[in-house]
């Protein structure tokens, strides 16, 4: 790994030698363009330079050094990148709507006759005519 951090190390004042050398000709150095670096306090960033750090993508200002994002302010040298998408929320759940007091839930093995109220699956059902085992959303029962 030291290896590979040297000849990183290496290539970047390479890159920025020849680019002073040529006039201000700018490179970009990313084997991986849809990767962002994760934040590390010992590495010099450019105005423009994403990194990763909390979760959350920060755009560098201006050169910046040892500098964490999402400590600097208002004012400092990170933002948060605008590219980044905003989490939706996810909605709570509904609550089981339970029945009113007195009212009992729809059970197959009971017997219900014209008239009978019962709750079932949030709503209120009244018997039809005699019936035995057959859900309230069939004929036998009316919301």
């Amino acid at each position: 790994m030291k290896g590979i951090n040297n000849f990183r190390s290496l290539t970047v004042v390479l890159v920025l030698i020849f680019s002073l050398l040529l006039g201000g000709v700018s490179f970009t150095l990313n084997s991986n363009a849809n990767e962002i670096p994760v934040w590390d306090p010992d590495t010099v960033y450019h105005g423009g330079d994403l990194v990763f750090w909390n979760g959350k993508i920060w755009q560098a200002q201006w050169w910046t050094l040892g500098e964490e994002p999402g400590t600097t302010g208002e004012w400092g040298v990170w933002r948060l990148y605008e590219g980044q998408p905003t989490p939706t929320p996810s909605p709570s759940p509904t609550p089981e709507p339970t029945p009113p007091a007195g009212l009992r839930e729809w059970d197959p093995n009971t017997v219900y006759v014209k008239g009978d109220l019962v709750h079932w699956k949030g709503y209120i059902w009244e018997a039809q005519w005699w019936t035995l085992g057959e859900e309230p959303a069939r004929v036998c029962f009316r919301q």
